[in-house]
């Protein structure tokens, strides 16, 4: 390092690095471990340090006392208090661990117990126990030592279970002949037994092996009080990385409609759901898309085969993400033959609807203007309707947008559910997804078309679910409950550093906390959110200063807000506005904030639009100790090269690159963290 950074001790960049460098010097949280670990003999310990922003850094660790030891490892670090609660009750709602608190040092002597038993018989900890034993103190004469019995009578006693292949459990019998030797050791084969008897097997789950038919689960969901069936949906949620076998994918589907149904109130959804089926039954659903909806007049004046282009249209519709680049080029050589058919700017207008959101409406608004009459743009423009225009709109119902026709395509008739879903969803109006879902299943859609219109039902469904249960904020009564609100478009520029500047562009909707606001930064730029924060009008020592309550032994001086009582709507007013984010009180990290545009009448949404620059590493030194960095890594020549590369984590040959930004990753961290 350079010369006036020699006494600082500097954190690793990565999870990894930071935990085998950092974790021991947090304070142990608390301490889990199964009530049956010492009868079983196989243990599922939980040891939780906490960071000073409140956050979680955790390992968990599944140890065999009867032979393997650490048989499994895994660590999370940083992750916020909310996610390590859901990970406690997902946890304890498998059966067979039943967690109850205990102290660091039972926590410490089982694990390394376990330990010391396994090598002597040539077993080594989980692979992952390389890491995740940092979370732990050292083992050292330090810890008071408990004994704890390992083996049975002694000797390893190895089961081996319907994870464990055939060869793996071989090789576990050839060290243990090896080892213990013939004779000094148990095994039983447990693949070759069925011990769930009628006595032992829980009721539920007897259910879910034996009973095939979604009524049976219905039913048996529907006696579940409520929390049960939303610590049941979060324990599925948390197993993202894992494919949903099949009874799993049947359950989660039923626990969000159970959980939905059971918070609205279903009257008059009869009356409603009779009304439109009515309305649409007016019309017949016909396989072949009409002039109309090819933008075609009855002299075709564009000189088509009607055929050749209705493909066309089908194919572009019902492209997948892969094949959108394709058919945008497909798109542009149509809007040179048809610049003036309406069903070309409504394909350009679908197939982009990813894309940027303001650029998005804005397009809609040109598109709708030029053809107003064009029913599948008109339902993409009513679908950002006014709060005030919901009401109307199911009033009119269908003959808004399909008047003095007979027929319409599935297609219409898909876009046209959808819009009223989007609406209903944006004006809290649950009521109408169970109309729309019946609506769906009765009126003779494809099957495909059904079941994106169900799916995309489902989605919503879990969606209210989230807000309802997964994050408590306590500014939730303070925001706006219609679908049109306004958001704020931010550039947020770390200050100090010129080549390359770095700063993000963003959109944030106006009723954010800014402790929410606090979580995006953090997010787009790259920060580990391992650091205290202040929002102020002038940086450190400026006042008030919106921040988040650290505890007693971390009070800041001066005015202060609590960040997550307080609205950005509240603080921001005018365009210019600036405010200094300052993260990080020892490196010092000022990221100066303006307010670029206030955006009225649309729907909430967060977005990155752009950005330059990658983000400093964490614990580096601040500006100073960055620049130093950048200039150190341009000579290779250079006697602190090798210990900055070791210490970025960097592969041989790779290169720290400070232009690094890459849009669409921080597009998709974003739709991870922010559902809206």
């Amino acid at each position: 390092m350079a010369k006036k950074k020699k006494g600082k001790v500097i954190q690793m960049l990565s999870p990894e690095n930071y935990i085998k460098q950092k974790a021991r010097d947090l304070p142990v949280y608390e301490c889990w471990v199964n009530k049956s670990w010492d009868e079983d003999q196989l243990a599922h310990v939980i040891v939780a340090r906490k960071h000073v922003t409140g956050n979680i850094t955790f390992g968990a660790y599944l140890v065999d006392l009867k032979c393997l030891g650490v048989k499994d490892a895994f660590y999370w670090f940083n992750v916020p208090h909310f996610k390590y609660r859901e990970h406690l009750d997902a946890t304890n709602e498998n059966i067979a661990i039943d967690l109850e608190k205990t102290s660091y040092v039972l926590a410490h002597n089982i694990i390394y117990a376990g330990i010391e038993f396994a090598e002597d018989y040539g077993f080594e900890p989980y692979k992952d126990f390389a890491v995740a034993k940092y979370i732990l103190e050292e083992d050292s004469e330090d810890i008071e030592l408990i004994e704890i019995e390992c083996g049975v009578d002694g000797k390893p006693f190895y089961m081996r279970g319907p994870h464990d292949s055939e060869v793996r459990a071989n090789q576990i019998i050839d060290q243990l002949e090896k080892t213990a030797g013939p004779g000094n050791y148990e095994f039983v084969d447990a693949t070759d037994y069925d011990f769930h008897d009628d006595d032992e097997t829980d009721d539920d789950e007897e259910i879910f092996e034996e009973e095939s038919g979604d009524d049976d689960l219905y039913d048996l969901i529907e006696q579940w009080p409520l929390e049960k069936k939303v610590v049941m949906l979060k324990t599925i949620l948390a197993e993202e990385d894992s494919v949903p076998d099949k009874t799993d994918a049947q359950l989660f589907y039923i626990l969000i409609q159970s959980i939905f149904n059971q918070h609205i109130e279903k009257d008059d959804i009869k009356e409603s759901s009779s009304k439109l089926l009515k309305q649409l039954r007016a019309y017949e659903i016909t396989p072949d898309l009409s002039d109309e909806v090819l933008g075609l007049n009855a002299i075709n004046q564009f000189g088509l085969d009607r055929n050749i282009w209705q493909d066309q249209f089908l194919k572009i519709f019902h492209a997948s993400s892969d094949e959108v680049k394709s058919m945008l080029a497909k798109l542009k050589k149509l809007r040179k033959t048809m610049p003036d058919n309406p069903a070309v700017h409504f394909l350009d207008l679908f197939i982009n609807r990813s894309r940027n959101y303001e650029q998005y409406l804005k397009k809609i608004n040109d598109s709708y203007n030029k053809f107003p009459d064009y029913s599948l743009i008109k339902i993409l423009k009513m679908s950002f309707s006014k709060a005030t225009e919901y009401s109307s709109i199911l009033a009119e119902g269908p003959a808004l947008f399909f008047s003095h026709r007979k027929q319409i395509h599935e297609i219409e008739l898909f876009l046209y559910l959808t819009m009223l879903n989007q609406l209903a969803f944006f004006n809290n109006d649950f009521k109408q997804f169970l109309v729309i879902e019946e609506i769906a299943n009765e009126i003779g859609l494809s099957d495909d078309i059904l079941e994106l219109i169900l799916q995309q039902n489902l989605q919503i469904k879990l969606q209210v679910i989230l807000d309802l249960y997964y994050e408590e904020n306590p500014h939730l009564d303070k925001r706006k409950t219609n679908s049109h609100s306004t958001v704020y478009q931010f550039r947020i520029q770390i200050k100090g550093i010129k080549k390359p500047p770095v700063w993000r562009q963003v959109i944030v909707p106006a009723d954010f906390s800014f402790y929410e606001f606090h979580l995006l930064i953090q997010s787009v730029f790259g920060w580990f959110d391992s650091h205290l924060f202040e929002f102020s009008p002038r940086g450190i020592g400026s006042y008030p200063a919106i921040t988040t309550n650290y505890g007693e032994d971390f009070e800041i001086d001066g005015e202060t807000i609590e960040a997550k009582e307080m609205l950005l709507s509240e603080q921001f007013m005018t365009e210019k506005q600036k405010i200094i984010y300052t993260y990080d009180f020892g490196d010092n990290w000022e990221h100066q904030i303006t307010l670029e545009k206030i955006l009225k009448n649309t729907m909430p949404y967060v977005d990155c639009i752009a950005g330059k620059g990658k983000c400093p590493p964490e614990d580096c030194g601040g500006i100073w100790g960055y620049e130093s960095m950048k200039e150190v890594l341009t000579n290779k020549d250079d006697p602190e090269y090798d210990e900055f590369i070791e210490w970025l984590g960097l592969e041989e040959g790779a290169e720290w690159d400070a232009n690094e930004f890459d849009l669409e990753e921080v597009k998709q961290e974003l739709r991870d963290q922010f559902q809206l």
